[in-house]
């Protein structure tokens, strides 16, 4: 929406500087409105404002406040059981979303955490240093516990993944986006049956 407000405001405003080799006139009015919506579009961005004689500033939430809270309740009187609890971690999937995307980084992020759980359990003693993604994947694979199809579809999603992440994602089609999410989804189904298996 922003994009496509700063494309209208420069069309806009070329508009009016060549009006008299173009043979179309805006007038003083037209482009201070244009500016007036491009301000309101980007009012979300903006820290402090101060235009048409009404300034401010946001307030930023006092996340260090929300931080100190207690998640679960004292007075909930309703516990689940550790069957139920059991069941559910099984049954549950991260890939709930409405959009692909969204279920490509959530099956993505829950697939590195397979991946870390996996090196911790199979290492002896406490892991110390970096456990970057790189770095737990290598050493899954030189210990054998992956296949090397299984690192290079890994590796895989990591690019899709980075593209939706850094806002690159218009570079993937559907039809590799729809691929990727099965992919994904394969890989978090078998690691998951494989934790489980051994738990």
């Amino acid at each position: 929406m922003k994009q496509i407000a700063l494309i209208a405001l420069v069309i806009t405003l070329l508009i009016s500087l060549f009006s008299s080799q173009t043979g179309s006139e805006l007038s003083s009015n037209t482009v201070a409105i244009a500016l007036m919506i491009l301000l309101l579009v980007l009012f979300s961005e903006l820290g402090e404002f101060n235009f048409w004689g009404i300034s401010g500033k946001k307030k930023d939430p006092d996340i260090k406040k929300l931080n100190k809270a207690k998640v679960i309740s004292a007075d909930t009187a309703d516990r689940p059981s550790t069957y139920k609890l059991n069941k559910a971690q099984t049954e549950d999937v991260p890939d709930n979303n409405e959009n692909i995307s969204e279920n490509i980084l959530a099956l993505s992020f829950e697939i590195e955490r397979q991946l870390r759980v996996l090196l911790r359990g199979l290492s002896h003693g406490k892991i110390e240093g970096d456990l970057s993604p790189t770095t737990v994947l290598n050493e899954l694979r030189d210990q054998k516990l992956l296949t090397a199809q299984a690192v290079t579809a890994i590796k895989t999603i990591r690019e899709v993944k980075n593209l939706l992440v850094h806002g690159r994602g218009n570079e993937l089609t559907e039809k590799t986006l729809a691929e990727s999410y099965e992919l994904a989804r394969n890989i978090y189904e078998q690691l998951k049956n494989w934790l489980n298996k051994v738990s």
